[in-house]
């Protein structure tokens, strides 16, 4: 079972989704978090790995789901809102 199916179930969306913000696989850069996440994760890059749209946080298909994220500096797996994060190259 992998981290994501650990943490949202079957919820997770591992796919590309016509109309979402971003592709899964694609390399982000965070540039902005709302206010209940560290400001540490500014200016951090990862690779998108899933789509959330049932978490209740305000998610809407396709267009805004929570983004899942895992870093390449410590491997670690957050969730992000389309506008917090820029498509980026490594």
């Amino acid at each position: 079972m992998s981290l994501a199916e650990q943490i949202l179930g079957a919820k997770a969306q591992r796919r590309n989704i016509d109309g979402a913000p971003f592709a899964i696989h694609n390399i982000v850069l965070v540039v902005g978090v709302q206010d209940d996440m560290p400001e540490e994760h500014i200016g951090r890059k990862g690779k998108i790995l899933y789509y959330e749209y049932d978490g209740g946080c305000g998610q809407s298909y396709p267009k805004e789901p929570l983004i899942g994220v895992r870093f390449f500096d410590n491997n670690n797996l957050e969730e992000f809102w389309a506008e917090e994060l820029k498509k980026e190259t490594l």
